[in-house]
């Protein structure tokens, strides 16, 4: 029987590669997905993929269960990773100018539309106030303090607000 994200990580986090190597084979292609999204250029796609599962063996310490799942937390350092790229950038550059030169794999998007669907029903479940801010936080792009302002919002007020979306979000999706 397969063991869970949850059971994996906590062998990862006592240093076992037969765990890590599971994850990553479970989890590679839908983080690799998000990145082409965001990213789209191969090159640095892969860079930020291998930036983002070295830092989830090196300090594999830093996940907390009681504020994502596994899966949650790999594709908020995976975002991270690929938004400090994009922060480095120079900021003349159009990132629309660059074409992706990548093969669409047919099964990505199979697993795209499952977990699109996923999200969808689950985003549908919160109240309004948090699914606005979870929206915003995670399909925009913007930072907590760039929500704050545009929904001239108090920050913490935003903050909490995400918090407690992705907490109830973490109860709605199934951890696979």
């Amino acid at each position: 029987m397969d063991a869970s994200d949850s059971e994996l990580m906590e062998r990862i986090a006592r240093g076992d590669p037969k765990a890590f190597d599971a994850f990553y084979q479970r989890h590679l292609r839908v983080i690799r997905n998000v990145l082409y999204r965001m990213l789209m250029e191969p090159a640095d796609v892969e860079d930020v993929l291998q930036e983002t599962f070295l830092q989830l063996w090196n300090k594999s310490w830093q996940y907390n269960a009681d504020k994502a799942s596994p899966a949650g937390y790999l594709t908020m350092v995976a975002r991270s990773r690929a938004l400090d790229l994009i922060r480095k950038r120079k900021p003349d550059a159009d990132p629309k100018v660059c074409e992706p030169t990548f093969q669409y794999d047919i099964s990505l998007g199979l697993v795209r539309d499952e977990s699109i669907r996923k999200v969808r029903m689950a985003l549908s479940k919160l109240p309004f106030e948090q699914r606005k801010v979870v929206r915003l936080a995670f399909m925009t792009g913007l930072t907590h303090e760039q929500i704050a302002v545009w929904l001239k919002l108090p920050l913490g007020t935003v903050k909490t607000r995400i918090r407690l979306g992705l907490r109830r979000l973490k109860t709605l999706i199934p951890d696979e």
